[in-house]
């Protein structure tokens, strides 16, 4: 190859990259824009409520949901507790008593169950 192909090869390299960068460029805007008007459609509504209002007041709706649900978990959690306290106790009865000594008791713990509405 010539010295001047080289040189005229050199010399359009810019020109070339500038023109491959410019419709790269103009792909990207079509591809924005395209993308843009689509969000758009997607996000109008038909309606007077503002989009960011409305998703406010479903976070705040969801958020005392949540909360109500934690105090109902903390509630069983609770009962969980108290029902574990009393199993333990059974337990400790049902080891360190004679058998028909712990089923008297267990009969007792029944009867007041049953009295009470509810274990004590």
């Amino acid at each position: 190859m010539s010295d001047a192909v080289q040189v005229a090869i050199i010399a359009a390299l810019p020109g070339i990259l500038g023109v491959l960068i410019s419709l790269r460029s103009n792909h990207n805007a079509k591809f924005a824009r395209r993308n843009a008007a689509s969000a758009n459609r997607q996000v109008t509504n038909n309606h007077d409520t503002n989009l960011r209002e409305e998703q406010d007041e479903r976070h705040s709706h969801i958020m005392q949901w949540l909360r109500r649900l934690d105090k109902s978990i903390g509630g069983v959690h609770e009962d969980v507790r108290l029902v574990s306290k009393r199993v333990s106790v059974l337990e400790e009865i049902e080891m360190t008593q004679p058998k028909d000594q712990f089923m008297k008791t267990k009969q007792q713990l029944r009867k007041r169950f049953i009295e009470n509405g509810r274990p004590r």
